[in-house]
């Protein structure tokens, strides 16, 4: 098994574990009785799953020598980069989308279009 094979299976565990820390947030957003600390240590180990993800990348284009696409290089620290920012600024954040429901459908929006890109790119 090569650096590549380990950076494609990673990266369904990253997919899922970030899904479902955000799911689980989601649901305890509208029940109190699913806030626990569980949750808040869920969604650490998803976000650090992202960034053993890049590592792993970084891994497989120095060992495996493989060519891939500058925009591929560019997601993978573009995800490092606003996982900081958001660890930095939840409750902000989180307090002007409170106050702003459109920011929030447009938020979602803008994910699906992530999310419908990366599919048909595929």
């Amino acid at each position: 098994m090569n650096f590549r094979d380990i950076h494609v299976a990673f990266a369904w565990f990253v997919l899922v574990s970030n899904g479902v820390a955000g799911l689980w947030a989601l649901a305890a957003h509208k029940l109190p009785v699913l806030r626990r600390r569980s949750l808040w240590r869920f969604t650490g180990v998803a976000q650090v799953a992202v960034a053993v993800q890049v590592v792993l990348g970084v891994a497989t284009l120095r060992v495996d020598g493989i060519d891939v696409q500058r925009i591929h290089m560019f997601y993978g620290f573009v995800a490092i980069i606003a996982v900081g920012i958001m660890m930095l600024s939840a409750s902000s954040v989180s307090d002007f989308v409170q106050r702003h429901p459109t920011v929030k459908v447009l938020a979602l929006s803008f994910l699906m279009l992530i999310g419908m890109s990366l599919v048909g790119e595929g």
